[in-house]
């Protein structure tokens, strides 16, 4: 038979899952052909490793494939059911130990237990996207850059600024009288817009003329 670990970043250590993998070949007396250890995304349709366990499958030199859990082959539900059906067709059996799937023959029920393990990973999956788009945009919020230097606020790649604690983006200025460029500056944004006054520009009104004073010609005669 043959084992298949995953892990999803090089910082993750899978040799806990070829363990509990050894130990329960050892428990079914299998004796163990081909270890395979990958370092990929789970929503991948093709991995190095996972590719060429399925060739040693369609070439039938194995029986069994086993993974720790279902999400370890795979994450979306297509692909992990079709890649699944394929090696029952070939006589070859699935185990996913931990998550109780066995997948010899291709019946209703284990069918039906495969696809709601399926949509179970895929549905984690999500989640996981989820939240790290989440943790990004908190980072952002927190005056970080998301594809920038990474470091708080002042960015000092410059391309990065932050306006009422959202980043926007930086350009410099060319001063009007030559010289050089001015300090960058950050874009205002819509809220930082004050009004403008709308009362039109005040006339200033002419002093009044002063008082003209008619001298007397004396009294008549």
């Amino acid at each position: 038979m043959d084992l298949y670990a995953r892990v999803s970043t090089q910082q993750q250590d899978a040799t806990p899952q070829l363990l509990r993998l050894r130990e329960w070949a050892a428990r079914q007396e299998l004796v163990v052909a081909k270890e395979f250890i990958e370092t990929a995304s789970g929503r991948l349709v093709r991995r190095p490793m996972m590719d060429e366990c399925l060739a040693r499958v369609k070439g039938r030199h194995v029986r069994h494939v086993a993974v720790v859990k279902l999400d370890r082959w795979g994450r979306s539900l297509i692909d992990v059911k079709k890649s699944v059906q394929e090696m029952a067709k070939a006589g070859v059996g699935f185990h996913a130990i931990e998550s109780g799937l066995t997948y010899e023959k291709d019946t209703a029920a284990g069918t039906f237990f495969l696809t709601m393990l399926g949509a179970v990973a895929e549905f984690e999956a999500g989640l996981i996207s989820e939240r790290t788009k989440e943790g990004l945009v908190g980072k952002v919020g927190r005056g970080r850059h998301v594809k920038g230097c990474g470091i708080v606020c002042p960015c000092p790649s410059g391309t990065h600024g932050q306006t009422n604690g959202m980043p926007v983006a930086l350009k410099e200025t060319e001063p009007e009288t030559g010289g050089q460029p001015n300090d960058r500056l950050i874009e205002p944004t819509l809220e930082e817009i004050k009004p403008q006054n709308l009362q039109g520009p005040v006339k200033e009104s002419p002093e009044p003329a002063g008082k003209v004073e008619v001298a007397s010609g004396g009294s008549k005669a």
